[in-house]
Order: structure tokens, then C-alpha cells, then sequence
């Protein structure tokens, strides 16, 4: 299967997160009778939001209210 590449030890950590957020999510598009749309809109949001607070703390460790375009 790996043709001798080692797998990184992080890698089935990952996998099985993987798997048990596509449980969680799946369960909240039955629960609140979402469109696979509607789910992949609010996901996207969600992404963008956590994408915009990393940079922030990546360029200002000591304050990450601080907006990512700042010098």
C-alpha cells in the first residue's frame, strides 16, 4: 500500500478527525433539515473565520485583534 514510504505519525490522528467531523456534520444537515449547499456555505464561512484569526496570530502573536493586512 506504501511502497515503503513510512506514514507520518499524525496522519490516523487526522484521519479518524476527519471522519468524525463528516459524522458531526451530516448529523446537523439531518437535524436542522439542511441542503448539502446550505451545509457547505456555513462550512466555508467557518473556514474563512478561522483562516482570518490564524493570520492575525501568526503576524501578531501579542495581539490578534490586530487586523492580518496591518504592518
Amino acid at each position: 500500500m506504501t511502497d515503503g514510504v513510512q506514514i507520518h505519525e499524525r496522519y490516523f490522528k487526522v484521519r479518524e478527525a476527519h471522519l468524525a467531523l463528516g459524522e458531526v456534520v451530516l448529523k446537523i444537515i439531518q437535524d436542522h433539515g439542511l441542503t448539502y449547499h446550505e451545509a457547505v456555505s456555513i462550512l466555508l464561512e467557518e473556514a474563512q473565520s478561522w483562516s482570518k484569526y490564524g493570520i492575525r496570530f501568526e503576524r501578531h502573536p501579542d495581539d490578534p485583534y490586530r487586523d492580518g493586512e496591518e504592518a
